[in-house]
């Protein structure tokens, strides 16, 4: 990536549906934990007494029933607390595989557009900085390709001129060459 040009982070949301089932995934997972916590919790006092005094009156009950009050506030607390926690984390992750397929897919386009050197940059940090590069190999590659049709198509362009070849012929040629040239961006 050159130091001229920066990616900066201007929209969280780049490809939507991607990022919202990845964070809805991290967030059902926090909420099957959730669960599982509140049930391991019960499973493990289920045979155990607590007494407790309530308006002055001792009360004797099993302990999941005396906790079961707390323990769901607890959890939705917790489940709300780790919740946005958990959105915020995952939506800069998504985030940093989200723009780095967004800006591939940008640069495949500009390529069947014709553009066959495009260059994309990805950001310092992406994950997937090697993509880019092998993206960029590939369009050079192409683009130098496409020259060397190119000076071959002008080399017979002028073999053609010199031979004094047929009207038609040089037409041709020439309208070849120009289709090269407009697809090299020439």
């Amino acid at each position: 990536m050159s130091d001229k040009t920066r990616y900066v982070r201007r929209q969280y949301f780049i490809k939507k549906g991607f990022q919202a089932n990845f964070i809805l995934k991290f967030c059902l997972l926090v909420m099957v934990g959730s669960g599982l916590s509140i049930g391991l919790i019960f499973f493990l006092s289920r045979e155990t007494l607590t007494s407790s005094y309530n308006n002055s009156r001792l009360i004797i009950e099993s302990t999941a029933s005396a906790m079961l009050p707390a323990v769901l506030l607890s959890n939705l607390i917790v489940f709300g607390l780790v919740s946005v926690g958990v959105i915020i984390v995952t939506l800069f992750i998504s985030h940093k595989i989200a723009g780095p397929l967004y800006r591939l897919e940008q640069g495949l386009k500009a390529v069947i557009a014709g553009d066959i050197g495009h260059q994309i940059q990805f950001r310092k940090k992406d994950q997937v900085g090697i993509l880019a590069d092998t993206f960029n190999e590939m369009t050079a590659g192409l683009y130098q390709k496409a020259v060397l049709v190119q000076n071959e198509v002008t080399a017979l362009h002028e073999k053609a001129v010199s031979l004094d070849a047929s009207d038609e012929l040089l037409a041709g040629i020439r309208r070849i060459q120009e289709e090269i040239a407009e697809q090299l961006g020439a």
